[in-house]
């Protein structure tokens, strides 16, 4: 064999060799990636189970601290990662809410979890105790209140204190998500700007379920024939509320620092609560249900820093 065939063989076999190296090391970087993803998930999952059984057995003491605590450290295998975990107690100056937070995080991720607690005031209670309609400053076309309905016209009560609840809270008011649940979960929206929040009416899913809490800052509108068979907590401190016409709601606490309008035809049940005054433009059901003021506990729920 020649010279120059040896050398071009031996060449070939060192292009291989290159080539093999290369493809091992390419193979062992995506082994070692995926390795490290499938850690990353691993641990993550690891702070979401810390954090949600954390806040869990929080949520069964019948007391809390005030303020911020830090728990002992925690290490997560595989890797010996040291987790820090730590919750947090704050409640709102009327006492109305309270928000609890568990947190777990290592230098590269953390999970989060919270609970909103919302308790009407004394003196709701009271007032809701005594009359299923209230206002401050009168009613308008009191003529078409229901026989038998107990209501004052000059009932003094301060709207719960919904700047507490900057922090907190849903994104996005999602309708389709409460019909779709099938009525088990409780769902809450915070609006903290004044634009106007609007529960709507959709013929194809006419019925909303599950339990609500809206807090906003602005107008609050329930569409003409919408329906929640289910609890519906309805709180603005700077708006109006209305509900239009042929509105059925079978377990609400509407209180609204403006003017409550109640349209014609509407089926109510619950607590209705206006420091302005309550409108109504037409003959409606309303019905008084002491069990709207009971305290709201939303579920336990993961969310972002």
């Amino acid at each position: 064999m020649s010279k120059a065939i040896r050398g071009s063989i031996s060449l070939v076999l060192l292009f291989g060799c290159c080539f093999l190296a290369a493809l091992i090391a390419l193979i062992s970087h995506s082994i070692t990636q995926e390795y490290e993803k499938q850690l990353q998930q691993l641990q993550f999952l690891q702070l979401r189970t810390l954090a949600e059984s954390t806040i869990a057995g929080l949520a069964q003491l019948s007391t809390q601290e005030e303020g911020t605590h830090q728990l002992q450290a925690v290490t997560l295998y595989p890797g010996k990662h040291c987790a820090s975990l730590s919750y947090s107690y704050f409640t709102s100056t009327d006492s109305c809410f309270s928000v609890l937070t568990a947190q777990a995080e290592t230098k590269n991720a953390q999970a989060n979890f919270q609970q909103l607690k919302f308790i009407p005031s004394d003196t709701i209670q009271s007032l809701a105790n005594s009359y299923g309609v209230i206002a401050s400053y009168g009613i308008t076309n009191s003529k078409y209140l229901p026989e038998g309905t107990l209501y004052t016209s000059n009932g003094n009560f301060t709207v719960p204190e919904l700047s507490f609840l900057a922090a907190y809270g849903r994104t996005a008011l999602d309708l389709e998500e409460l019909h779709s649940n099938g009525g088990n979960g409780s769902f809450i929206y915070i609006e903290n700007s004044t634009a106007q929040t609007r529960l709507t009416y959709n013929a194809s899913l006419p019925v909303t379920k599950g339990t609500l809490l809206i807090a906003s800052h602005g107008n609050i509108l329930v569409e003409k024939n919408f329906q929640a068979p289910n609890r519906l907590i309805l709180l603005t401190d700077q708006g109006t509320i209305t509900l239009e016409d042929n509105v059925s709601l079978q377990s609400a606490l509407i209180i609204s620092k403006g003017r409550l309008t109640i349209g014609k035809s509407c089926k109510l049940r619950g607590i209705f609560m206006a420091q302005d005054r309550i409108v109504l433009q037409g003959s409606c059901t309303i019905t008084q249900d002491t069990d709207v003021v009971a305290p709201f506990v939303s579920p336990i729920h993961s969310f972002a820093e």
